[in-house]
């Protein structure tokens, strides 16, 4: 085999090894974990007698609240595997400051209080902190509170 053979030949293993070895490797920039195909808040009374329960983002689905009661939200994700995932997340009143309030927060939670507006609505805005594999509208989203 001659020498020009010879070097064609190690470039092309060469080529073949490169492209398996960069098509392994996950870049600093590209998310990581499963694909998260639903996001959602879980809700737990504080300081009344309420059972915990899941609402959907996207599509909204409101969540039943009364005056005077304070419940903490989180943020989940549904991934289609056993486990669902925290999602880190910073919140914010985006609409009803006269109704609800912020008293608490942590990374994926936040504790509301709502302090009145009976028969109207208030929202809490949040936006995803953290590199996850999420479609781009499920980064940012309002939750719905409907008061009773």
């Amino acid at each position: 085999m001659s020498r020009k053979a010879l070097l064609v030949a190690a470039l092309c293993v060469l080529a073949v090894l490169s492209s398996i070895v960069l098509t392994a490797q996950t870049p600093p920039w590209q998310a990581r974990g499963g694909r998260i195909q639903n996001l959602y808040a879980w809700v737990e009374g504080i300081n009344v007698d309420r059972e915990d329960a899941a609402y959907n983002i996207k599509p909204a689905e409101p969540v039943d609240v009364e005056v005077g009661e304070e419940v903490k939200v989180s943020l989940w994700a549904g991934t289609g595997a056993d486990d669902d995932d925290e999602i880190d997340a910073s919140f914010s009143v985006a609409a009803g400051r006269d109704r609800i309030q912020i008293t608490g927060s942590g990374d994926n939670w936040v504790t509301v209080r709502i302090k009145g507006g009976s028969g109207g609505v208030a929202q809490l805005g949040y936006e995803v902190d953290g590199d996850y594999n999420m479609p781009g509208g499920l980064r940012w989203g309002r939750i719905t509170f409907e008061i009773e």
